[in-house]
Protein backbone atom coordinates (compact mmCIF):
# COMPACT_ATOMS: atom_id res chain seq x y z
CA UNK A 1 0.00 0.00 0.00
CA UNK A 2 1.51 3.10 -1.31
CA UNK A 3 2.43 5.23 1.97
CA UNK A 4 2.40 9.09 1.95
CA UNK A 5 5.59 11.03 1.64
CA UNK A 6 5.15 12.97 4.85
CA UNK A 7 4.98 9.35 6.23
CA UNK A 8 7.63 8.09 4.53
CA UNK A 9 10.42 11.15 5.31
CA UNK A 10 9.39 10.88 9.24
CA UNK A 11 10.42 7.08 8.95
CA UNK A 12 14.05 7.94 7.45
CA UNK A 13 14.50 10.88 9.79
CA UNK A 14 13.89 9.06 12.88
CA UNK A 15 17.16 6.87 13.35
CA UNK A 16 18.61 10.32 12.68
CA UNK A 17 17.47 11.13 16.37
CA UNK A 18 20.23 12.63 18.25
CA UNK A 19 22.72 13.00 15.48
CA UNK A 20 24.27 16.52 13.95
CA UNK A 21 21.99 17.56 10.93
CA UNK A 22 23.47 18.35 8.15
CA UNK A 23 24.13 21.80 8.16
CA UNK A 24 26.75 20.77 10.84
CA UNK A 25 28.34 17.82 8.94
CA UNK A 26 31.67 18.73 7.35
CA UNK A 27 31.80 19.81 3.71
CA UNK A 28 33.63 16.82 2.23
CA UNK A 29 33.72 13.51 1.48
CA UNK A 30 35.89 11.04 2.19
CA UNK A 31 38.23 10.45 5.47
CA UNK A 32 38.81 12.98 6.83
CA UNK A 33 42.97 15.04 5.88
CA UNK A 34 45.84 14.70 8.14
CA UNK A 35 46.10 17.46 10.86
CA UNK A 36 48.25 20.55 9.55
CA UNK A 37 51.59 19.96 10.35
CA UNK A 38 53.67 22.30 12.89
CA UNK A 39 56.00 24.99 11.61
CA UNK A 40 60.22 24.44 13.53
CA UNK A 41 62.10 27.01 13.12
CA UNK A 42 65.25 24.88 12.97
CA UNK A 43 63.95 22.14 10.58
CA UNK A 44 66.25 21.34 7.81
CA UNK A 45 65.95 21.75 4.86
CA UNK A 46 64.73 19.35 2.19
CA UNK A 47 67.80 18.25 0.26
CA UNK A 48 68.09 19.31 -3.45
CA UNK A 49 68.08 17.17 -6.30
CA UNK A 50 71.28 16.15 -7.31
CA UNK A 51 71.90 18.26 -10.69
CA UNK A 52 73.14 15.97 -13.46
CA UNK A 53 75.38 17.94 -16.12
CA UNK A 54 76.33 15.82 -19.14
CA UNK A 55 79.36 16.60 -21.06
CA UNK A 56 78.65 18.50 -24.35
CA UNK A 57 79.11 15.96 -26.97
CA UNK A 58 81.26 17.80 -29.79
CA UNK A 59 80.33 18.62 -33.13
CA UNK A 60 80.40 16.47 -35.89
CA UNK A 61 83.80 16.49 -37.45
CA UNK A 62 84.29 18.23 -41.16
CA UNK A 63 86.21 15.24 -42.84
CA UNK A 64 90.10 16.56 -44.52
CA UNK A 65 90.06 16.13 -48.63
CA UNK A 66 93.48 14.48 -48.33
CA UNK A 67 95.01 12.95 -45.85
CA UNK A 68 98.97 13.62 -45.33
CA UNK A 69 102.36 12.44 -45.56
CA UNK A 70 104.48 10.08 -43.44
CA UNK A 71 107.02 12.78 -42.59
CA UNK A 72 103.82 15.03 -41.65
CA UNK A 73 102.32 12.18 -39.54
CA UNK A 74 105.93 11.87 -38.00
CA UNK A 75 106.77 15.31 -36.86
CA UNK A 76 102.86 15.81 -35.43
CA UNK A 77 103.22 12.82 -32.97
CA UNK A 78 102.75 13.45 -29.65
CA UNK A 79 105.93 13.22 -26.91
CA UNK A 80 104.50 10.39 -24.91
CA UNK A 81 103.74 8.29 -27.93
CA UNK A 82 107.69 9.27 -29.09
CA UNK A 83 109.14 7.72 -26.45
CA UNK A 84 107.59 4.40 -26.19
CA UNK A 85 108.37 4.65 -30.93
CA UNK A 86 111.00 5.46 -32.17
CA UNK A 87 110.53 4.53 -34.98
CA UNK A 88 107.46 4.33 -37.40
CA UNK A 89 105.28 7.29 -38.88
CA UNK A 90 102.00 6.25 -36.85
CA UNK A 91 101.57 3.21 -34.47
CA UNK A 92 100.45 0.07 -36.10
CA UNK A 93 97.77 -0.74 -37.13
CA UNK A 94 95.38 -2.90 -35.21
CA UNK A 95 92.82 -5.92 -37.35
CA UNK A 96 94.41 -4.91 -41.14
CA UNK A 97 92.01 -7.75 -41.74
CA UNK A 98 88.81 -5.74 -40.89
CA UNK A 99 89.95 -3.96 -44.40
CA UNK A 100 90.16 -7.48 -46.65
CA UNK A 101 86.48 -7.02 -48.33
CA UNK A 102 86.79 -3.69 -48.96
CA UNK A 103 89.85 -3.38 -50.87
CA UNK A 104 89.71 -3.39 -54.61
CA UNK A 105 90.34 -6.56 -56.08
CA UNK A 106 89.39 -5.73 -59.86
CA UNK A 107 92.44 -5.14 -61.72
CA UNK A 108 93.39 -1.63 -63.26
CA UNK A 109 95.63 1.30 -64.55
CA UNK A 110 95.90 4.28 -62.12
CA UNK A 111 97.93 7.28 -63.15
CA UNK A 112 98.07 7.73 -58.94
CA UNK A 113 97.49 6.03 -55.73
CA UNK A 114 96.87 8.06 -52.60
CA UNK A 115 93.83 9.39 -50.03
CA UNK A 116 93.97 5.78 -49.25
CA UNK A 117 95.79 2.52 -47.78
CA UNK A 118 98.05 -0.26 -49.19
CA UNK A 119 96.77 -3.55 -47.95
CA UNK A 120 99.61 -6.37 -48.54
CA UNK A 121 99.38 -10.48 -47.63
CA UNK A 122 103.11 -11.51 -47.33
CA UNK A 123 104.69 -14.42 -46.40
CA UNK A 124 108.23 -15.76 -46.77
CA UNK A 125 107.74 -19.00 -48.94
CA UNK A 126 109.31 -22.23 -48.17
CA UNK A 127 111.42 -20.90 -45.59
CA UNK A 128 111.86 -22.81 -42.36
CA UNK A 129 114.04 -20.77 -40.10
CA UNK A 130 116.28 -21.99 -37.43
CA UNK A 131 116.47 -25.69 -36.72
CA UNK A 132 116.21 -26.58 -32.90
CA UNK A 133 118.36 -29.09 -30.90
CA UNK A 134 116.00 -31.84 -31.99
CA UNK A 135 116.57 -31.21 -35.41
CA UNK A 136 113.54 -29.65 -36.26
CA UNK A 137 111.90 -26.30 -37.79
CA UNK A 138 109.85 -24.10 -35.93
CA UNK A 139 108.00 -21.60 -38.13
CA UNK A 140 108.29 -18.24 -38.99
CA UNK A 141 107.20 -15.75 -36.84
CA UNK A 142 106.54 -12.80 -38.96
CA UNK A 143 107.05 -9.33 -38.64
CA UNK A 144 107.00 -7.01 -41.78
CA UNK A 145 107.78 -3.64 -42.30
CA UNK A 146 106.69 -1.29 -45.37
CA UNK A 147 107.45 2.13 -46.47
CA UNK A 148 106.93 4.35 -49.60
CA UNK A 149 109.82 6.70 -50.50
CA UNK A 150 112.67 6.51 -53.50
CA UNK A 151 114.94 4.18 -54.64
CA UNK A 152 116.91 3.68 -51.03
CA UNK A 153 114.83 2.76 -48.17
CA UNK A 154 114.00 5.85 -45.97
CA UNK A 155 114.37 6.39 -41.96
CA UNK A 156 112.63 3.61 -39.63
CA UNK A 157 110.92 6.61 -38.85
CA UNK A 158 108.83 6.41 -41.80
CA UNK A 159 108.39 2.76 -41.75
CA UNK A 160 104.73 1.11 -40.24
CA UNK A 161 104.69 -2.47 -39.12
CA UNK A 162 102.46 -5.33 -39.37
CA UNK A 163 102.98 -8.48 -37.53
CA UNK A 164 101.58 -12.00 -38.27
CA UNK A 165 100.43 -15.40 -36.68
CA UNK A 166 103.43 -16.99 -34.91
CA UNK A 167 104.84 -20.00 -36.94
CA UNK A 168 102.84 -19.33 -39.85
CA UNK A 169 105.34 -17.58 -41.94
CA UNK A 170 102.53 -15.27 -43.32
CA UNK A 171 101.29 -11.34 -42.12
CA UNK A 172 99.45 -8.75 -43.41
CA UNK A 173 100.26 -5.40 -43.23
CA UNK A 174 98.60 -1.89 -43.66
CA UNK A 175 99.84 1.37 -45.36
CA UNK A 176 98.11 4.55 -45.17
CA UNK A 177 99.02 7.86 -46.08
CA UNK A 178 100.08 6.68 -49.77
CA UNK A 179 101.16 8.99 -52.24
CA UNK A 180 102.12 6.52 -55.10
CA UNK A 181 103.41 7.46 -58.46
CA UNK A 182 104.28 4.91 -61.32
CA UNK A 183 108.15 4.49 -61.02
CA UNK A 184 107.84 4.66 -57.34
CA UNK A 185 109.59 2.37 -54.95
CA UNK A 186 108.39 0.19 -52.06
CA UNK A 187 110.47 -1.88 -49.85
CA UNK A 188 109.54 -4.49 -47.13
CA UNK A 189 111.47 -5.48 -44.67
CA UNK A 190 111.26 -9.25 -43.43
CA UNK A 191 111.97 -10.44 -40.07
CA UNK A 192 111.64 -13.07 -38.18
CA UNK A 193 110.63 -12.30 -34.57
CA UNK A 194 112.91 -14.37 -31.70
CA UNK A 195 112.89 -14.19 -27.84
CA UNK A 196 115.45 -11.76 -27.74
CA UNK A 197 116.15 -10.19 -31.17
CA UNK A 198 114.82 -10.80 -34.62
CA UNK A 199 116.36 -12.38 -37.80
CA UNK A 200 116.36 -10.06 -40.70
CA UNK A 201 115.67 -12.05 -43.71
CA UNK A 202 115.38 -10.09 -46.12
CA UNK A 203 115.03 -6.19 -47.82
CA UNK A 204 112.60 -6.31 -51.18
CA UNK A 205 112.14 -3.35 -53.46
CA UNK A 206 109.50 -3.15 -55.46
CA UNK A 207 109.17 -0.76 -58.29
CA UNK A 208 105.47 0.18 -59.12
CA UNK A 209 104.23 0.07 -63.02
CA UNK A 210 100.92 1.72 -62.19
CA UNK A 211 98.89 -1.52 -62.20
CA UNK A 212 96.81 -2.15 -58.75
CA UNK A 213 96.32 -5.22 -57.25
CA UNK A 214 100.02 -5.56 -57.71
CA UNK A 215 102.61 -8.68 -56.90
CA UNK A 216 106.25 -8.27 -55.52
CA UNK A 217 108.94 -11.40 -55.23
CA UNK A 218 112.20 -11.68 -53.20
CA UNK A 219 114.51 -13.97 -52.92
CA UNK A 220 111.80 -15.34 -50.07
CA UNK A 221 110.12 -12.80 -49.38
CA UNK A 222 106.85 -12.53 -51.53
CA UNK A 223 103.25 -10.08 -51.15
CA UNK A 224 100.33 -9.24 -53.03
CA UNK A 225 99.07 -5.30 -52.06
CA UNK A 226 95.24 -4.01 -52.63
CA UNK A 227 94.06 -0.73 -52.54
CA UNK A 228 92.06 0.46 -50.00
CA UNK A 229 89.96 3.56 -50.56
CA UNK A 230 89.63 6.68 -48.70
CA UNK A 231 85.66 5.53 -47.73
CA UNK A 232 86.22 2.52 -45.97
CA UNK A 233 89.00 4.28 -44.08
CA UNK A 234 86.75 6.99 -43.31
CA UNK A 235 83.84 5.08 -41.83
CA UNK A 236 86.40 3.06 -39.58
CA UNK A 237 87.81 6.36 -38.30
CA UNK A 238 83.73 7.84 -37.07
CA UNK A 239 83.58 4.47 -35.61
CA UNK A 240 87.30 5.18 -33.46
CA UNK A 241 86.08 8.44 -32.67
CA UNK A 242 83.43 7.51 -30.89
CA UNK A 243 85.16 5.53 -29.06
CA UNK A 244 87.92 8.64 -28.02
CA UNK A 245 85.06 11.01 -27.47
CA UNK A 246 83.27 8.21 -24.76
CA UNK A 247 86.96 7.62 -22.96
CA UNK A 248 87.05 11.49 -22.99
CA UNK A 249 83.66 11.65 -21.29
CA UNK A 250 84.34 9.14 -18.72
CA UNK A 251 87.69 10.27 -17.45
CA UNK A 252 87.32 11.61 -13.60
CA UNK A 253 87.81 15.37 -11.98
CA UNK A 254 91.37 15.95 -11.45
CA UNK A 255 92.30 15.97 -8.44
CA UNK A 256 95.18 16.15 -5.79
CA UNK A 257 98.09 13.63 -6.30
CA UNK A 258 99.52 11.25 -3.97
CA UNK A 259 102.95 11.73 -3.36
CA UNK A 260 104.14 8.81 -2.00
CA UNK A 261 103.02 6.60 -5.14
CA UNK A 262 106.26 5.47 -6.84
CA UNK A 263 105.35 7.73 -10.41
CA UNK A 264 103.39 10.85 -9.60
CA UNK A 265 102.16 10.45 -13.04
CA UNK A 266 100.20 6.88 -12.28
CA UNK A 267 97.15 8.53 -11.73
CA UNK A 268 97.33 10.45 -14.76
CA UNK A 269 97.87 7.74 -16.04
CA UNK A 270 95.44 5.51 -15.24
CA UNK A 271 92.80 8.16 -16.20
CA UNK A 272 94.04 8.81 -19.45
CA UNK A 273 95.47 5.74 -20.95
CA UNK A 274 92.43 4.24 -22.30
CA UNK A 275 92.14 7.52 -23.67
CA UNK A 276 96.15 7.65 -25.69
CA UNK A 277 94.72 3.92 -27.23
CA UNK A 278 91.68 5.22 -28.82
CA UNK A 279 93.43 8.50 -29.72
CA UNK A 280 96.13 6.00 -31.28
CA UNK A 281 93.94 3.88 -32.62
CA UNK A 282 92.49 6.75 -34.60
CA UNK A 283 96.07 7.98 -35.91
CA UNK A 284 96.70 4.28 -37.31
CA UNK A 285 94.56 4.77 -39.95
CA UNK A 286 95.05 8.63 -41.01
CA UNK A 287 97.98 9.62 -39.32
CA UNK A 288 98.89 11.81 -36.24
CA UNK A 289 98.70 15.20 -38.17
CA UNK A 290 95.29 14.66 -39.34
CA UNK A 291 92.81 17.42 -37.89
CA UNK A 292 89.75 14.71 -36.17
CA UNK A 293 93.04 13.21 -34.15
CA UNK A 294 94.73 16.82 -33.35
CA UNK A 295 91.68 18.30 -31.92
CA UNK A 296 90.81 15.02 -29.85
CA UNK A 297 94.98 15.39 -28.67
CA UNK A 298 93.73 19.22 -27.86
CA UNK A 299 90.92 17.75 -25.52
CA UNK A 300 93.28 15.62 -23.69
CA UNK A 301 96.32 18.07 -23.65
CA UNK A 302 93.56 20.14 -21.50
CA UNK A 303 93.15 17.04 -18.58
CA UNK A 304 97.16 16.90 -18.63
CA UNK A 305 97.43 20.30 -18.03
CA UNK A 306 94.91 20.22 -15.01
CA UNK A 307 96.45 16.84 -13.85
CA UNK A 308 99.78 18.53 -14.15
CA UNK A 309 99.21 21.68 -12.30
CA UNK A 310 98.13 20.55 -9.40
CA UNK A 311 101.05 18.27 -9.49
CA UNK A 312 103.08 20.87 -9.40
CA UNK A 313 101.37 22.80 -6.95
CA UNK A 314 101.73 19.90 -4.88
CA UNK A 315 105.10 19.50 -5.02
CA UNK A 316 106.12 23.40 -4.67
CA UNK A 317 103.92 23.17 -0.92
CA UNK A 318 105.84 20.29 -0.06
CA UNK A 319 109.05 22.06 -1.12
CA UNK A 320 108.28 24.75 1.16
CA UNK A 321 107.80 22.64 4.02
CA UNK A 322 110.80 19.42 3.20
CA UNK A 323 114.05 19.86 5.17
CA UNK A 324 117.43 20.86 3.45
CA UNK A 325 120.09 18.36 2.78
CA UNK A 326 122.54 20.99 3.12
CA UNK A 327 122.56 19.59 6.71
CA UNK A 328 122.33 16.45 8.24
CA UNK A 329 119.32 14.71 8.43
CA UNK A 330 117.74 11.37 9.44
CA UNK A 331 114.92 9.79 7.74
CA UNK A 332 111.90 7.51 9.62
CA UNK A 333 114.09 7.16 12.73
CA UNK A 334 116.70 5.39 11.10
CA UNK A 335 120.37 4.83 12.78
CA UNK A 336 121.70 6.35 9.56
CA UNK A 337 121.86 10.35 8.30
CA UNK A 338 122.28 11.81 5.07
CA UNK A 339 123.01 14.96 3.37
CA UNK A 340 123.63 15.78 -0.29
CA UNK A 341 126.81 17.31 -1.52
CA UNK A 342 127.46 19.49 -4.28
CA UNK A 343 126.56 17.11 -7.88
CA UNK A 344 129.60 16.24 -10.05
CA UNK A 345 128.64 18.00 -13.68
CA UNK A 346 130.49 17.42 -16.91
CA UNK A 347 133.38 15.22 -18.03
CA UNK A 348 136.01 17.09 -15.80
CA UNK A 349 134.85 16.19 -12.85
CA UNK A 350 133.47 12.91 -13.73
CA UNK A 351 136.44 11.71 -15.27
CA UNK A 352 137.62 9.72 -11.86
CA UNK A 353 134.32 7.51 -12.09
CA UNK A 354 135.02 6.56 -15.67
CA UNK A 355 135.54 3.12 -14.82
CA UNK A 356 132.97 3.15 -12.73
CA UNK A 357 129.87 4.70 -14.75
CA UNK A 358 127.26 2.25 -15.76
CA UNK A 359 126.71 4.42 -19.54
CA UNK A 360 129.15 4.68 -22.39
CA UNK A 361 131.61 7.41 -21.70
CA UNK A 362 131.17 8.19 -24.67
CA UNK A 363 127.53 10.06 -23.78
CA UNK A 364 129.13 11.96 -21.03
CA UNK A 365 128.71 15.73 -22.12
CA UNK A 366 128.81 19.03 -20.15
CA UNK A 367 125.00 18.42 -18.75
CA UNK A 368 125.78 14.88 -17.18
CA UNK A 369 125.26 14.96 -13.35
CA UNK A 370 126.55 12.96 -10.46
CA UNK A 371 124.67 13.32 -7.11
CA UNK A 372 126.78 12.76 -3.94
CA UNK A 373 124.71 11.51 -1.10
CA UNK A 374 126.68 11.38 2.25
CA UNK A 375 125.52 8.48 4.63
CA UNK A 376 126.64 8.73 8.29
CA UNK A 377 126.35 6.02 11.21
CA UNK A 378 124.83 7.96 14.22
CA UNK A 379 124.26 4.84 16.15
CA UNK A 380 126.61 3.04 18.72
CA UNK A 381 127.43 0.00 16.70
CA UNK A 382 128.87 -0.10 13.38
CA UNK A 383 126.17 0.20 10.28
CA UNK A 384 126.28 -1.84 6.88
CA UNK A 385 125.01 -0.73 4.29
CA UNK A 386 124.58 -2.95 0.32
CA UNK A 387 124.63 0.11 -1.96
CA UNK A 388 124.07 -2.02 -4.71
CA UNK A 389 120.43 -3.49 -3.31
CA UNK A 390 119.90 0.13 -1.88
CA UNK A 391 120.19 -1.27 1.69
CA UNK A 392 120.66 1.55 3.26
CA UNK A 393 120.06 1.33 6.83
CA UNK A 394 116.59 1.98 7.04
CA UNK A 395 116.88 4.00 3.35
CA UNK A 396 115.72 1.00 0.96
CA UNK A 397 114.89 3.55 -1.98
CA UNK A 398 116.27 6.64 -3.25
CA UNK A 399 114.95 8.57 -6.11
CA UNK A 400 115.29 12.15 -7.54
CA UNK A 401 111.94 14.32 -8.25
CA UNK A 402 111.93 17.08 -10.89
CA UNK A 403 110.08 20.11 -10.23
CA UNK A 404 108.15 19.24 -12.85
CA UNK A 405 107.03 16.08 -11.40
CA UNK A 406 109.43 13.56 -13.15
CA UNK A 407 110.79 10.70 -11.52
CA UNK A 408 113.90 8.71 -11.70
CA UNK A 409 115.28 6.22 -8.73
CA UNK A 410 118.39 5.99 -8.27
CA UNK A 411 121.11 3.89 -8.29
CA UNK A 412 124.21 3.67 -6.77
CA UNK A 413 127.92 3.46 -9.21
CA UNK A 414 130.71 4.22 -6.69
CA UNK A 415 131.04 4.45 -3.13
CA UNK A 416 134.02 7.02 -1.68
CA UNK A 417 135.41 5.76 1.78
CA UNK A 418 137.92 8.09 2.98
CA UNK A 419 140.43 8.14 -0.07
CA UNK A 420 138.77 5.24 -2.01
CA UNK A 421 136.46 4.70 -4.80
CA UNK A 422 134.75 1.16 -4.24
CA UNK A 423 132.34 -0.72 -6.17
CA UNK A 424 128.85 -0.92 -4.77
CA UNK A 425 129.37 -4.62 -4.59
CA UNK A 426 128.40 -6.26 -1.44
CA UNK A 427 128.07 -4.66 2.47
CA UNK A 428 130.24 -1.84 3.31
CA UNK A 429 130.61 -1.01 7.18
CA UNK A 430 130.05 2.39 8.79
CA UNK A 431 132.12 2.61 12.10
CA UNK A 432 130.20 4.89 14.65
CA UNK A 433 130.38 8.76 13.92
CA UNK A 434 132.06 7.58 10.37
CA UNK A 435 130.67 8.29 6.78
CA UNK A 436 130.64 7.25 3.64
CA UNK A 437 129.53 9.09 -0.11
CA UNK A 438 127.83 7.14 -2.39
CA UNK A 439 127.32 8.36 -5.95
CA UNK A 440 124.26 7.94 -8.18
CA UNK A 441 124.22 9.31 -11.86
CA UNK A 442 121.32 11.91 -11.73
CA UNK A 443 118.65 11.86 -14.72
CA UNK A 444 118.87 13.38 -18.02
CA UNK A 445 116.51 15.58 -17.53
CA UNK A 446 118.24 16.71 -13.59
CA UNK A 447 119.19 19.81 -13.71
CA UNK A 448 120.90 21.88 -9.96
CA UNK A 449 118.86 24.50 -9.80
CA UNK A 450 115.32 23.42 -11.33
CA UNK A 451 113.84 22.66 -7.91
CA UNK A 452 114.23 19.09 -7.55
CA UNK A 453 113.66 16.93 -4.52
CA UNK A 454 115.41 13.56 -3.10
CA UNK A 455 112.85 11.38 -2.26
CA UNK A 456 113.72 8.35 0.45
CA UNK A 457 111.38 5.07 1.10
CA UNK A 458 112.76 4.19 4.76
CA UNK A 459 111.58 1.83 7.55
CA UNK A 460 111.69 2.28 10.98
CA UNK A 461 111.25 -0.15 13.53
CA UNK A 462 107.75 -1.02 13.37
CA UNK A 463 108.73 -1.63 9.59
CA UNK A 464 106.28 0.71 8.66
CA UNK A 465 106.83 2.46 5.28
CA UNK A 466 107.76 6.08 5.31
CA UNK A 467 107.92 8.28 2.48
CA UNK A 468 109.67 11.90 2.70
CA UNK A 469 110.91 14.46 0.78
CA UNK A 470 114.38 16.62 1.14
CA UNK A 471 114.90 19.77 -0.20
CA UNK A 472 118.43 20.18 -2.61
CA UNK A 473 120.35 22.60 -0.90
Amino acid sequence: MHQPTSSLLTALLLPLAGCATLSDAPDFIGPPPAPPAQEVDDAPPLPEAPVVVETPRPPPDPIPDRLGTPSTSRAAAPAWWLVDHPFGYLPRPEAPWQFDPLAESAPREAPTLDNGALLCDVNVGGYRGDATEAGEYAGTDLTVGASVGGARPPARELWVWGVGPEDTGTARVLIPLIDLKPGATLHFKFNDRDVLFDDDLELVAHRWTGQVPFEFKGRIGRGRCRFVPRAPLDQAVALRLEDVDNALAAVPPASAPDLTRASLRSTETEQLGGVKVAIASVASLVGWDDPRVARRLERMGVLVAQRHALLVTALDATRADAESLGAWQAPAEGKVSMRLGVPLCGKTALKPLRKHWTEPWTRVGATTCALQLELRNDAAETVGVVPSRRALGSIEELAWVGGDGDVAVLSVVAVRAGDRLLKPTGAIDIAPGESIVLVLPAPAWFEPSNGGMLRTVARGDDRKPWTDYWRSP
